[in-house]
This record gives C-alpha cells, structure tokens and sequence, in this order.
C-alpha cells in the first residue's frame, strides 16, 4: 500500500497481520512522490526545449552542399536515456510494499516449517 508502515492491522482473511501506514506515512510519501512528479516534469521541459536550441543551432550552421552529421542526435539519445529513466522510476516502478514484504516473510516462514 505504501513505502513505510508501522502500525498493523489484522486483515479479515487469515488472520495475519499486515502493517498499514498513519496519515502522517502516507501524507510523506505522497509529499515525495508529487515533488518527483514534479521534478521529471521540469527535466522533460529542458530536454524539450534545450534540444529544439541545438536542432536549431545545427540546422542554421549546417547548411552546406555535403551532407552533416546531425550532431544533436547524439545529445538526444544520450539524455533521452536518463529522462527516459526518471520516467521509469516515477511513474512506472512499483514501489517497495510492507504488504509484499509480509507475504515474502510469511512465505519464506512456511517453507522452512516444513523442512524441519
């Protein structure tokens, strides 16, 4: 459910008990999630923006009757790797949960009951 927790409840199925983050867990870690939003958001407008410069810049100096390399390709792939990997990690990772922790735990707990 969240990235940190401490209190627990017990769920109605099984009787285990599951740690379920306070208002004060969750109200951080949504803190820290909209400021990572936020950040990702700001860093795709410079690469926006920062990359239409350098299109610009080889476009106005590259016009000559040989072909050039288009130079800002390579700026393009190389910091379009990093904001596609701040992309991954605000949007698309699932973040650690105490609940997935439990289960592991309760898991792992089973499996070396039978084995003594």
């Amino acid at each position: 459910m969240s990235d940190v927790s401490t209190n627990t409840r017990a769920m109605p199925t099984g009787g285990t008990s599951v740690p379920e983050p306070t208002d004060d867990e969750l109200r951080a870690v949504a803190v820290k999630r909209v400021k990572a939003k936020r950040d990702f958001m700001t860093h795709l407008f410079a690469y926006v923006v920062v990359n239409i410069g350098l299109w610009a810049l080889w476009i106005v100096s590259g016009f000559t009757d040989e072909w050039v390399f288009p130079w800002p390709v390579l700026v393009m792939a190389i910091w379009g790797m990093f904001v596609l990997r701040q992309w991954f990690e605000v949007y698309r990772r699932d973040p650690l949960r105490e609940d997935l922790v439990q289960r592991e735990i309760e898991q792992l707990r089973a499996a070396s009951s039978r084995h003594d």
